[in-house]
């Protein structure tokens, strides 16, 4: 995720320091997302700065566009337990 996030950063100009400024996120709290799983609604505020699905963000779909729920349960088959976890942790913060 941090990479593609790296990514829509240099495609817009701006830093990923900038970014988290933007957004209001901690110092080097997206770089810290390649070793810990982010907050869902930061997932979400970065997803919607940048216009993209959140499962872009989680997954890398080849195009960074807004998709519905059956992108997302199409790539889940080929999950990391890890992502797997991270989803369900969504899927209960979206319940409450």
């Amino acid at each position: 995720m941090y990479e593609r996030i790296k990514e829509l950063c240099k495609s817009r100009g701006i830093t990923i320091q900038e970014l988290e400024k933007t957004l209001e996120f901690g110092t080097r709290s997206i770089y810290n997302w390649s070793t810990h799983a982010p907050s869902v609604d930061k997932v979400i505020a970065v997803a919607e700065y940048f216009g993209v699905s959140v499962d872009y963000l989680i997954f890398g779909k080849s195009e960074p566009e807004k998709s519905g729920l059956g992108s997302l349960v199409d790539a889940a088959s080929d999950l990391s337990p890890e992502q797997v976890v991270a989803i369900l942790r969504v899927v209960e913060a979206l319940k409450k």
